[in-house]
């Protein structure tokens, strides 16, 4: 199998040191970009947590359930069957 190999020509040991150090400078940003994402994130969902509670509060809380309606057996879509997997209907024999 025969691979391409790229590299950065770099000429000096601190062209070397500066691109190194550019690399961990431009990852810290990111890391530090996204950690303040996630904190904005998780005081968003706070604040919207927040907000339902103090709404229940004022509001009264959960309206209750809507009562059961009863099944209609006219919009079963299978018949219904004996309970038995056998036909003659008698229990396995173990």
């Amino acid at each position: 199998m025969d691979f391409r190999v790229y590299g950065v020509p770099v000429r000096s040991r601190g062209g070397a040191v500066a691109l190194a150090v550019g690399a961990v400078v431009i990852g810290g940003v990111l890391l530090a970009l996204g950690l303040a994402l996630v904190a904005g994130l998780a005081v968003t969902a706070t604040l919207v947590g927040l907000a339902v509670a103090v709404a229940r509060r004022v509001t009264g809380g959960r309206r209750a359930a809507p009562p059961p309606r009863p099944l209609d057996r006219s919009l079963e879509v299978f018949p219904e069957r004996s309970r038995s997997p056998l036909p003659s209907g008698e229990p396995p024999v173990r």
